[in-house]
Formats: structure tokens, sequence, C-alpha cells
């Protein structure tokens, strides 16, 4: 497998990795941040180039999709019947 930050096509293996299954990834529109919503209840924001963790956020429950509003916002939802925006 291919790091995060190669530019190779394929599978990518995020470090830290999430502890469960992942459900929605979303690279944001002008940064090299990757935005990651996860079964485990998190949302991991990681640097792409560099292939780290920057951020986690906790949800009440799986998050099973999330997207960017700009660079610094981002949303997640998921079973708990909510959406949430962190910034």
């Amino acid at each position: 497998m291919a790091s995060l930050g190669s530019a190779a096509i394929g599978e990518y293996t995020l470090q830290p990795p999430p502890g469960d299954g992942i459900s929605s990834v979303k690279f944001a529109p002008s940064t090299n941040v990757v935005l990651a919503g996860c079964w485990d209840s998190k949302l991991r924001l990681y640097d792409a180039a560099q292939n780290r963790l920057l951020h986690t956020f906790t949800l009440k429950g799986p998050c099973l999709d999330c997207s960017f509003l700009d660079n610094k916002n981002a949303v997640g939802g998921g079973l708990y019947k909510t959406v949430r925006v962190f910034g």
C-alpha cells in the first residue's frame, strides 16, 4: 500500500488508523487536508502530505458521512440523527 502523501493511485493507509471502518472520506477544497468519517464515532482530520493526524472530533454515534464547508470548517452526520459543524 502507498502512503497518503505519495503520488501513486491506489490504497492509502492513514496513520494512525481509525479504530473501526471508514464510511466517508473527503479532501479539503484547496489544502492537503483529508477528513475521514468513521464507525467508531470519530471524525478525523489528516494532513495528506505528511500522513499525520491533525485532530479528532468525537460524535454521539457512528459517522456515516462528512464534508468540508470550506478549508476550515467541516460537517459530520450519522446514526445519531444530528449534523454537527466543526471548525
